[in-house]
């Protein structure tokens, strides 16, 4: 069974089975000022990030860019819902080709 939940400053995530790490959620941290420009690691707990979770970013009203790793294979479910003032997920080259391929805001 895939482990835990563990926590890395804004990210809470779980080690998948396959040694994989999936973004199950987004954070504000109250003692931090507000991040508006989100660039999600590469790496949690030594695991590659390859998904983000069902609604991992859901309701983060002042994330207004996200950039995503070369790792990130997989979004899921209503992973940005109700991020009104988001305007921009950025992928690399290689992402491009499937930009926004059945995700839904």
């Amino acid at each position: 069974a895939a482990s835990d939940v563990k926590v890395s400053g804004n990210w809470s995530y779980r080690i998948e089975d396959n040694g994989t790490a999936t973004i199950v959620d987004f954070s504000q941290m109250a003692s931090a000022p507000v991040v508006t420009d989100v660039v999600v690691p590469d790496t949690l707990g030594g695991a590659a990030v390859t998904n983000i979770g069902d609604s991992a970013f859901a309701n983060e009203v002042a994330v207004v860019t996200v950039t995503m790793p070369d790792t990130v294979t997989v979004i899921g479910d209503k992973a940005f819902y109700n991020c009104n003032s988001l305007t921009a997920i950025e992928f690399s080259a290689i992402h491009r080709r499937c930009l926004f391929c059945g995700l839904h805001l």
